[in-house]
């Protein structure tokens, strides 16, 4: 038996179940990842929860398995290859951790297959790509080119403080099987820093976003331009600056002069769709 007093169903909308969406390719990003124990316990696999967020399924999720660490060796060459598709998608070539694959928008091709243990109709993930008009794929610490011409809407200047590197952003918590990846303190200050200097703003952006990041470092220490970036730009959508990550359509980055204490300095287009 469980307690349950308290718990009134006429407060509390019911789930609804949804059948799988048709086959077809869709515009995605990634929103959470897990390293997992494989049932045989010989092997470990990537979780990848996906969402679409765009056209009439938006919203919808979907699920896919790369298992990196298994004995069959075919099995993980293909985990790998499929891997690299994410990769060269988002235009993170060397991730260090799977959270910096995070909101990052791709191109996900979605077919349907029937279980094999209830014989229902489930989607599944068949390939990964870019999606046009994205940011080309680069070296994780090299900077991108110059941007392509764009209808401007507005352009809007931010100057923030200096982003912790992904990895001190968030941190891995070890499960039984596998771990879970959550906010850092340290991410969780810089998350509340950049909300309290953008408090005063009233609308987020709502249309596709081309964004210019300017890294200004506090030493002239080597610098892993695409290590900061990832939680430069979680903080600004916690503080409205835009509704979601995959309005991005390009991203630059570069190398500012070295200034005490260090800061971030953004320039984001909403552009004319």
């Amino acid at each position: 038996m469980a307690n349950l007093n308290g718990f009134d169903a006429t407060n509390v909308e019911p789930n609804v179940g949804f059948d799988p969406i048709p086959a077809g390719k869709y515009f995605c990003v990634i929103t959470a990842s897990e390293m997992k124990e494989t049932k045989a316990g010989n092997g470990e696999y990537l979780e990848l929860e996906l969402e679409v967020i765009d056209g009439p399924h938006k919203g919808r999720k979907l699920w896919d398995r790369l298992t990196l660490r298994h004995p069959n060796e075919k099995t993980v060459q293909i985990a790998k290859g499929t891997l690299s598709s994410i990769c060269r998608a988002v235009g993170v070539m060397a991730p260090r951790d799977s959270v910096e694959l995070h909101n990052l928008p791709l191109v996900a091709s979605v077919g349907c297959k029937k279980r094999e243990d209830n014989g229902e109709i489930t989607n599944t993930v068949k390939g990964y790509a870019k999606r046009d008009g994205a940011a080309p794929a680069r070296p994780a610490a090299a900077a991108t080119g110059s941007r392509a011409p764009v209808e401007a809407v507005r352009t809007i200047t931010l100057e923030l403080p200096w982003p912790p590197s992904v990895n001190r952003y968030w941190r891995s918590i070890p499960l039984r099987r596998g771990y879970r990846v959550v906010l850092s303190r340290e991410g969780r200050a810089y998350r509340r820093d950049v909300c309290a200097r953008l408090a005063a703003r009233r609308r987020a952006l709502a249309g596709r976003l081309h964004v210019r990041v300017t890294l200004c470092a506090p030493t002239r220490r080597s610098l892993d331009l695409d290590n900061r970036l990832k939680g430069l730009l979680d903080a600004m959508q916690h503080a409205g600056v835009y509704r979601d990550d995959g309005q991005i359509d390009q991203i630059e980055v570069e190398r500012g002069e070295v200034v005490a204490g260090g800061s971030a300095l953004v320039e984001i287009t909403e552009v004319a769709a």
